[in-house]
């Protein structure tokens, strides 16, 4: 994982995010992650509501699994695992939401099941989960 000075992560400013260098910001690792739906559009192509109950249920279980884990325990993992990896927001096949400034350029990428993902943006320990692609058809 790189050096935490060097990842550009966003911030809330009102109910926006915008990205800031991470200098002198504690990243507090040893936390356990938080998840919110506060961004997703219901009934979007991309949203949880989309998916069957088989799906729900793996997400289910994958995000009380990742909540057992403190994110440097996640960074860890495999991204085939609990781990995660970073994609441009170029290759998502969405928008990212009015609620998140165009200088965020990567989101990060769980997997659910073997052609589920979720994509989003970790806020310190908040995970804000902001699309869900059921068949591999989040992005490229």
């Amino acid at each position: 994982m790189p050096n935490p000075k060097t990842i550009i992560i966003p911030y809330r400013k009102g109910s926006r995010f915008e990205v800031k260098d991470t200098e002198g910001i504690d990243y507090n690792n040893n936390s356990k992650p938080l998840f919110s739906f506060h961004h997703m559009k219901k009934g979007a192509k991309f949203c949880l509501s989309r998916c069957e109950k088989k799906e729900k249920s793996s997400f289910a279980d994958t995000l009380l699994n990742l909540s057992q884990l403190t994110w440097e325990e996640i960074s860890n993992k495999p991204k085939d695992g609990l781990g995660y990896e970073r994609i441009s927001v170029k290759s998502l096949k969405s928008t990212l939401p009015s609620s998140i400034t165009e200088e965020v350029e990567k989101v990060t990428v769980f997997r659910f099941s073997d052609s589920g993902r979720m994509a989003g943006i970790r806020d310190l320990n908040i995970f804000h989960i902001i699309f869900v692609g059921r068949n591999h058809d989040l992005y490229d």
